[in-house]
């Protein structure tokens, strides 16, 4: 038998799952503040997208400096395949 902090760390895992569960299934989630051109990103920059898919990110928009970073995303984007999931602005 589970002693009571595992009974309390197993309820509190089903509570934040339900949660996540009730959020992804009750909003809609949009990053307004994603940074994908970032080079940190751009060995596994597909999981990355498929990761925010998955966890129920709806769409990302974003924030470019320069059109030169914004135009790297947009050819990024269309090699990739990631359709209408990004937009982007330029300050």
């Amino acid at each position: 038998m589970d002693n009571p902090e595992n009974c309390a760390d197993k309820l509190s895992e089903l509570k934040l799952k339900q949660i996540e569960d009730d959020v992804a299934s009750s909003y809609i989630l949009v990053d307004i503040g994603a940074n994908l051109t970032n080079s940190k990103y751009s060995r596994d920059l597909d999981s990355v997208v498929e990761r925010a898919k998955d966890a129920g990110l709806y769409m990302t928009v974003y924030h470019h400096h320069n059109h030169n970073t914004s135009k790297i995303w947009f050819q990024s984007r269309s090699e990739k395949d990631y359709g209408d999931w990004g937009f982007s602005s330029v300050q």
